[in-house]
């Protein structure tokens, strides 16, 4: 009824540019966001970066990382 979706295991979300793991992922469909409180890492081309938790809101096509943050800039990317 809602079409919130959650899926648990060895979560890999790849839109061909990056790739997001993790151990759970929720879709919230009221707010057209992914939500991940789990630890994730986001793997691309030029970066490499964990976070302990994560949202991406489809609407703004923007990422929130909250909690500890690490990652390196493998090359000249665009912010």
């Amino acid at each position: 009824d809602t079409r919130d979706m959650r899926v648990d295991g060895n979560v890999v979300a790849d839109d061909g540019e990056l790739k997001m793991l993790t151990e759970t992922l929720n879709y919230e469909h009221a707010r057209r966001v992914l939500v991940t409180t789990k630890p994730v890492q986001v793997l691309g081309n030029k970066m490499q970066l964990n976070a302990e938790s994560a949202s991406y809101d489809l609407a703004s096509q923007k990422t929130t990382f909250d909690g500890k943050i690490e990652g390196t800039i493998f090359d000249k990317i665009d912010l």
